[in-house]
């Protein structure tokens, strides 16, 4: 379908010289005269028509070499419109004004270069119309007929990441990756361009977000970095990888109240663009989660723009090139008091998780969005009145959903639930770990027909940070792996794996009296998930 034209400046004097006969007949008409022009019309007609009125080619319209327009005998003359269509469903056609040149841009990417492109969103890689084959657009090792090999990607594009593997602690020392920091805590984790980048709030001369990166090795490649400068808090968020690029969304306060704020990193933590205001809005907005979807990020985040006592749920879709896409939109009922968004991307649909008000304390909630959030599920309570913080990814054919809970302390056990893409509950709740003192902070990473759960635990002194596999109806494939030594509190994991298979488990821990941020490692073992 063709562009709109592109409006460009005449050059200077051109309407004061295309006039310049118009004013002379005027007033060579005006004395004496009330016919003169009256009742003529000038500017453009309808495609393949000629009206009156012209006395020059300007007079009809803004040139433009898709539509193009000649005044002939004082009548504008419209030309047939050149029509760009390449036949093919998966390009954008246009037509450049000032050429007349069509081009033919494709509607999905290859963003992580290696000659097969994701499918745009809403569709699944299989599907017809998809515009793509590629079932992992953030990494150049996985598209349909690579070779399974224990990399934590699913080479082959059969659905399932390492087939039959497991994930197995390491014996290298825990790596400070917050230092200089007073204090820091934990905000994401991914791996692009050969490192593992974190972003993590860092207490200096106030709260800001900072970014550091690590190799698979257990080295520091790019040193804790600031993100943000301002003479105020910032606190971070989530990180994102398109297979060229980072993405990350954080709550600042440079506007008075809390406002949502959006950046894209490279690899060495250098911003690309000033940062993007993602929010402008009174009170609150906090707690962003983020995702990349293939084509665009996506949002989501806790506002409270409708009222301080009734928080709401609010998303907004960024473009490949850090721009807002649309506005703002609401993704819950303004009298929910909704909070906690968490957010994964399904095959044709996003999944949403948050929590809300219960009879007694809060409760876990889903609900499907579409890609462009225009179209919303019913929601669907998962949990019982006592959930705290939340976890949603998507694993093969459902989305899991793992919490913990708390009353007057932590909850004994992690909690978990499947559903299935239209909202079906597959999984009811049930504690997918085993009873302990505590247990809190859970983290998912999924492999397509299991998963790994990362959490922490209380184990008579200290909480530590244990591991272990399982399936997508929750039940356990390997027994609970402790990553951590417990000699000092360690909480809140975050995962992501790399492709050598090396999963990466960042935390925040107490060894030095205060929270600092800090990450070690586990192995893929071919052998690690029993039958």
């Amino acid at each position: 379908m063709p562009a709109p034209a592109v409006p460009r400046k005449r050059p200077p004097g051109a309407r004061l010289l295309a006039a310049l006969p118009a004013l002379v007949l005027f007033l060579a008409q005006s004395c004496g005269s009330r016919t003169g022009l009256k009742g003529r019309t000038y500017g453009p007609s309808l495609e393949g028509g000629a009206i009156a009125g012209c006395l020059g080619d300007l007079d009809c319209g803004l040139p433009d070499l898709c539509a193009p327009a000649r005044c002939v005998d004082g009548a504008c003359v419209y030309a047939a419109k050149v029509t760009c269509d390449d036949g093919d469903a998966c390009t954008e056609d246009s037509c450049d004004p000032e050429t007349g040149a069509c081009t033919f841009t494709p509607v999905s990417l290859d963003e992580d270069g290696d000659g097969h492109r994701g499918p745009r969103p809403g569709y699944a890689a299989s599907d017809s119309g998809a515009c793509g084959d590629d079932c992992d657009d953030t990494s150049p090792l996985a598209y349909p007929g690579g070779t399974e090999t224990c990399d934590g990607v699913d080479n082959d594009c059969n659905g399932v990441v390492d087939d039959g593997a497991g994930y197995v602690p390491t014996s290298l020392s825990p790596l400070l990756v917050s230092s200089g920091a007073e204090q820091a805590g934990v905000g994401g984790l991914a791996f692009g361009d050969s490192v593992f980048g974190v972003t993590f709030s860092a207490k200096t001369d106030g709260w800001h977000q900072q970014f550091s990166a690590f190799d698979e090795n257990g080295n520091i490649v790019v040193p804790s970095t600031e993100l943000t400068h301002q003479n105020t808090d910032a606190f971070t968020g989530p990180l994102a990888w398109t297979g060229k690029v980072f993405g990350t969304a954080w709550e600042d306060r440079r506007d008075d109240d809390f406002e949502i704020y959006f950046n894209r990193l490279n690899s060495q933590g250098e911003k690309l663009a000033a940062d993007l205001r993602v929010t402008n809005a009174p009170n609150f907005s906090l707690r962003p989660d983020v995702l990349w979807d293939g084509a665009e990020f996506i949002v989501v985040w806790s506002d409270r723009r409708d009222g301080d006592s009734s928080g709401r749920i609010y998303g907004q879709r960024i473009s490949v090139d850090g721009k807002l896409v649309g506005e703002n939109v609401p993704l819950t009922p303004p009298d929910a008091d909704a909070d906690a968004p968490g957010i994964a991307q399904g095959v044709t649909e996003l999944g949403l998780v948050y929590n809300q008000p219960a009879a007694s304390g809060r409760e876990i909630v889903f609900r499907t969005v579409s890609p462009d959030l225009s179209v919303l599920g019913l929601p669907v309570v998962l949990s019982g009145g006592d959930a705290a913080s939340s976890a949603i990814v998507w694993s093969g054919d459902r989305y899991v959903v793992a919490w913990d809970t708390e009353s007057a302390f932590p909850g004994p056990a992690i909690y978990g639930a499947a559903v299935a893409a239209d909202g079906a509950t597959l999984v009811q709740a049930r504690p997918i770990t085993d009873a302990a003192d505590f247990a809190r902070s859970e983290a998912l990473l999924p492999f397509g027909d299991r998963l790994l759960l990362a959490w922490a635990e209380y184990q008579g002194s200290a909480y530590v940070i244990q591991t272990k596999m399982i399936d997508r109806s929750l039940g356990e494939l390997t027994p609970k792996a402790r990553v951590t030594d417990g000699t000092s509190d360690a909480v809140s994991p975050a995962l992501a794996i790399g492709p050598t298979g090396a999963v990466a488990v960042a935390f925040e821990g107490l060894q030095t009296g205060v929270f600092q941020v800090y990450a070690t490692s586990l192995s893929c073992s071919p052998a690690g998930v029993r039958n």
